[in-house]
């Protein structure tokens, strides 16, 4: 499931090359971090219901449905999380400056 994402790094995709880290952009990084671990467990619970028939047709269609839907947040997480990798540095005042990672 390695395309599965929500933003587990936030929800700000900026293209700026820094950006300063803040409580708040920590504490948004680790509600959507919560979110994605929950939608995951989530899709595993329906999906096993579905592989032991615990369910009656129209419950697993309507869990399909679901599923569909959590995977697609789940991929959308881990997208956000592959555009948002950073590499930390340190500014002479101490404080913590992001820089933007680029994959090739």
């Amino acid at each position: 499931m390695s395309d599965i994402k929500n933003e587990v790094m936030g929800n700000n995709l900026s293209t700026e090359t820094s950006k300063e880290i803040t409580p708040e952009t920590k504490a948004d990084a680790t509600k959507n971090s919560v979110d994605f671990e929950k939608n995951i467990k989530e899709l595993e619970e329906i999906a096993n219901k579905m592989e032991n028939n615990q369910l009656s047709l129209d419950e697993m269609l309507n869990s399909f449905e679901k599923g569909i839907n959590l995977a697609r947040q789940c991929t959308q997480a881990l997208d956000n999380a592959e555009k948002k990798i950073a590499i930390l540095t340190k500014k002479p005042d101490g404080s913590v400056e992001e820089a933007k990672f680029n994959v090739e």
